[in-house]
C-alpha cells in the first residue's frame, strides 16, 4: 500500500500488560460499530510498516488496546511508544469522518520563553477547559490548552507553545 493511500488514525500512548499490548489514542471518538482493519501501519523512522492485529479492545471513547502478532512482550512494545498509527484512507474516513484538526499527543510543550516544559502524553477535551498531561521526565503535570493560552502551534516540528499560568509548571 502506498503512503498516500494511508491516513493517520492514532498515536501509541503506552504499553499495557506484559504480552506486548499497546494503548492507542485515536483521532476522534470511536464509533459504536468500529472495526479495526486487518492491517495497520506504524510509522517507524518516517516509513509506514505494516502490523497485523491479533485482537483489539475499545477501552474508552478515544482509545484502543491492540495486540499485534509480532509484538510479544512489554520490552518489544516499548519501542513503539509515541509513534503514529495509520490505516487505509477509506477505513479511517469511514470510522472517523469528523477528526480533530490535529492531535497534540506527542507534541513538545514550550513556555512563552521557549523553554521546554515536557511532552504531551494525554489530551482531555473537557468542555470549556481542555487540558493536556505533560511528562517532564520527573513527573506529570496537567496544563490547560485553550485559544487564549496557545501562542503558537508548529505541526511540522510538533511543538506547542503555551502561555502557562503561574504556579502550574
Amino acid at each position: 500500500m502506498f503512503h498516500h493511500e494511508l491516513k493517520r488514525f492514532g498515536t501509541i500512548l503506552k504499553t499495557h500488560g506484559v504480552q506486548g499490548e499497546l494503548i492507542v489514542s485515536v483521532v476522534s471518538d470511536i464509533p459504536e460499530k468500529f472495526e479495526l482493519p486487518g492491517a495497520v501501519f506504524i510509522v517507524i523512522n518516517g516509513i509506514p510498516v505494516p502490523f497485523f492485529p491479533e485482537y483489539y479492545e475499545v477501552i474508552s471513547d478515544n482509545s484502543l488496546k491492540i495486540k499485534f502478532d509480532t509484538i510479544c512482550n512489554r520490552e518489544d512494545a516499548m519501542r513503539y511508544y509515541n509513534l503514529d498509527v495509520l490505516a487505509d484512507r477509506k477505513s479511517v474516513s469511514r470510522f472517523f469522518p469528523k477528526q480533530k484538526l490535529f492531535s497534540v499527543i506527542g507534541y513538545v510543550i514550550n513556555d512563552e520563553s521557549g523553554r521546554k516544559v515536557g511532552k504531551v502524553t494525554e489530551f482531555d477535551d473537557i468542555p470549556g477547559n481542555p487540558v493536556v498531561t505533560v511528562d517532564n521526565g520527573l513527573n506529570k503535570i496537567l496544563l490547560p490548552v485553550n485559544e487564549e493560552l496557545i501562542i503558537e502551534v508548529d505541526e511540522k516540528a510538533r511543538i506547542l507553545t503555551l502561555r502557562i499560568p503561574e504556579g502550574l509548571q
